[in-house]
């Protein structure tokens, strides 16, 4: 809770600092279900879609929606309201999948400049 409380803090990290921190906040939530096999799942996507991660953070506003939907997702779980954590969840995962999706048109863009 406390790493995406104060917001403050983060805004001097690199953006892959802020990957990592996105990053280890979706391992803790995956490794506190006590799945074993989703965890290495999603340690596997980790390492798949990091740089992306990284990119997504230089966008407007990126830290501050994530910290956000961070924090939403922790007192959703913290109230014990499933429905709650699902929809944040879905919203922040999608949303960043919009942001890959846009980052991987960027690059194939800059790539023909």
């Amino acid at each position: 809770y406390h790493t995406w409380s104060d917001i403050e803090d983060k805004q001097d990290l690199t953006h892959g600092q802020l990957a990592e921190l996105d990053e280890a906040f979706h391992t803790s939530l995956t490794a506190a279900y006590g799945n074993q096999l989703l965890l290495a799942e999603m340690k596997a996507i980790n390492e798949r879609i990091f740089v992306f991660r990284e990119i997504d953070f230089k966008s407007q506003g990126r830290l501050e929606e994530t910290q956000t939907e961070h924090l939403e997702i922790l007192e959703r779980l913290a109230a014990r309201d499933q429905q709650g954590v699902e929809r944040i969840l879905q919203r922040n995962l999608f949303s960043g999948l919009g942001n890959v999706e846009t980052a991987i048109i960027q690059l194939i863009a800059k790539s023909y400049l």
